[in-house]
């Protein structure tokens, strides 16, 4: 093929050339370089036609393209599944039926927005309408205000889940169930427990069993399979696990295997750990973000929470508390909080108090949205403990670092490194040819801070990070009240 094009370019430009045979040297040589140009192109173009349809291939089968078709099927079979009473949840009726809604719920409807995938989970972004009540001058009233949400599961297909729930869990009693479910929950955060009362709201506050069940109800088949399909996912029992911390997303409700939980723009979506055009005072305030979640997410009830896959793209940010009185004062009814962020971040609304009032001068709210490869300490300890080894590499468990007992060739199941240094390595200091989010600092604290950071990252040489931890926040403080 290759040849064929190559022969029918240089057959055209022979022709050309014997129509109109150039006269001057200069003339000669643009029309070789023509011929150049056109025979590369044409090699290009041959090399890259086959392969396209092999990397799309690649890509949809690595779960790296996301497929909008596959998300809204995704959806449709979960509604399928409601209709015909195979699963519950809060959310089916917004999801599935709006008109059936009851009247008290705040949360009208969701609907698709777009596909977020990028693995073989399933992430999706939806809009979800809610109700509020409005009071003023205009008199009292109801709106309906939009606001982006996220749908998310472990897998695509429910499948996976029900064969377990029609085995050995077929018609059990709810105590039965309730036991099996609190022991599954808190497995990932044991030693520690959680308080049956709080479970038994939990699956209540969520319709996944009625409000007057009794501990002699028999769950429906709906309820157990709904029940199970949640509390085998990782990501679902930590959330749960956490949102008295403030450190994750609120979880919203659920249907079936699919949960619901706000969303937050990531920092990569305004290129602010990257860019190095994003203003220093705010790159500081979003470091304190950084360190203030860490703090959250090591001092939850159930223990640490160690985040192993520590990248911008897995936390999610808010403004200051001021940034969203401003938000508030230009958002109008129906308008995309994420877009409204979008908005500010890139300077369209006005910084209004920021400039004036102390208050302003606080650090972004930081989340964990995707914490599939965050783990409480007991988990930690399986996970790190389980490979045998002969150097330090090999029990690395992604950014959770550990050693090599090379006496007896297994791995050490205590971690080396904390939250904070992996933040400092890939989030603070980033990589050499892509550096992070303080690294390019102002010249008057460059040397400092860098010498800080740097050390904070080395948990060879820092086993306790938190004395070098408080002088990099020192700094940034610092820069906030001087600006």
């Amino acid at each position: 093929m290759l040849f064929a094009i190559l022969l029918h370019l240089w057959t055209t430009a022979k022709r050309a050339y014997l129509r109109r045979r150039p006269r001057t040297a200069l003339q000669r040589r643009r029309c070789g370089i023509v011929v150049v140009v056109l025979a590369v192109v044409a090699a290009v173009v041959s090399w890259i036609t086959p392969v396209v349809p092999l990397l799309k291939s690649i890509f949809e089968r690595a779960g790296i393209h996301c497929d909008e078709d596959k998300a809204i099927n995704f959806i449709d079979e979960l509604c399928h599944n409601y209709s015909r009473h195979y699963v519950v949840g809060s959310l089916c009726p917004a999801l599935c039926s709006p008109a059936t809604v009851p009247a008290a719920d705040p949360i009208r409807r969701l609907t698709f927005k777009r596909c977020l995938s990028h693995g073989n989970k399933v992430v999706i972004g939806l809009t979800m309408t809610k109700r509020h009540r409005r009071s003023g001058v205009g008199g009292t009233g109801e709106l309906e205000v939009g606001e982006s949400v996220v749908l998310k599961a472990s897998h695509y297909s429910g499948e996976g889940y029900r064969q377990i729930i029609d085995g050995p869990l077929g018609g059990i009693s709810l105590k039965e169930a309730f036991d099996l479910f609190q022991d599954e929950l808190v497995h990932s955060a044991k030693p520690y427990s959680m308080s049956s009362q709080s479970t038994l709201q939990f699956l209540q506050d969520y319709n996944l069993l009625p409000r007057n069940a009794s501990l002699t109800y028999r769950p429906s088949a709906a309820e157990l399979h709904s029940m199970w399909s949640l509390v085998e996912q990782a990501e679902f029992k930590q959330l749960v696990l956490l949102q008295e911390t403030r450190g994750v997303p609120t979880l919203l409700g659920s249907c079936g295997h699919a949960y619901v939980v706000s969303s937050r723009p990531t920092p990569s979506t305004f290129n602010l750990v990257r860019s190095p055009h994003v203003p220093w005072q705010d790159r500081v305030r979003l470091a304190l973000g950084f360190i203030a979640l860490e703090r959250r997410l090591s001092s939850s009830q159930y223990g640490a929470l160690h985040m192993c896959d520590v990248q911008e793209g897995n936390f999610g940010i808010e403004p200051p508390s001021c940034r969203d009185d401003i938000r508030k004062r230009h958002m109008g009814v129906g308008l995309d909080r994420f877009h409204m962020d979008e908005a500010f971040m890139h300077g369209s609304v006005q910084r209004g108090r920021q400039d004036q009032d102390p208050e302003c001068r606080t650090e972004f709210n930081v989340a964990a949205i995707d914490i599939d490869m965050s783990f409480f300490g007991g988990r930690m300890k399986e996970i790190l403990g389980e490979p045998r080894c002969d150097s330090d590499e090999e029990c690395d468990f992604f950014d959770c670092k550990a050693y090599c007992d090379k006496w007896r060739r297994k791995c050490v199941d205590t971690r080396a490194n904390s939250n904070v240094q992996a933040i400092c390595k890939n989030i603070f200091i980033g990589f050499p040819r892509i550096k992070g989010l303080l690294w390019n600092s102002p010249l008057h604290i460059r040397q400092e801070l860098q010498a800080a950071l740097l050390e904070c990252a080395d948990y060879a040489t820092t086993p306790n990070p938190e004395r070098i931890v408080k002088r990099i926040e020192s700094i940034l403080r610092a820069e906030l009240r001087h600006d």
